[in-house]
């Protein structure tokens, strides 16, 4: 079994690095999924679904993310209909920065 100081920081550069792809496996599956949601628009005796998104412009804002990025204006979750991964990276950071101050202190 590897203990913590036998990792170097290429090692927890690599374990990032796949847990983000993974991560990003992940929202990916999920933006597929909350994509294809339908609901139900007819009666009871006329049954009929339609997508919740109609098109990508009411999942994904292209041209308002643009602009506020052009702008240099911060984006807002309502902007993005996914997860917000600011928190995830951080606290993975955290873990990274504490794993090298204990490798240090050794």
């Amino acid at each position: 079994m590897t203990t913590l100081k036998e990792y170097t920081m290429r090692d927890y550069a690599h374990m990032h690095r796949e847990l983000k792809r993974t991560r990003d496996a992940h929202e990916l599956a999920m933006l597929i999924r909350n994509a294809a949601v339908t609901e139900n628009v007819g009666s009871e005796t006329e049954p009929k679904e339609q997508y919740i998104y109609g098109t990508l412009e009411d999942f994904f804002n292209y041209e308002r993310i643009n602009e506020k990025v052009w702008n240099g204006l911060p984006i807002e979750p309502e902007d993005v209909q996914n997860v917000d991964t600011d928190d995830v990276e951080d606290e993975d950071l955290d873990h990274i920065l504490n794993a090298t101050a204990q490798l240090n202190n050794q």
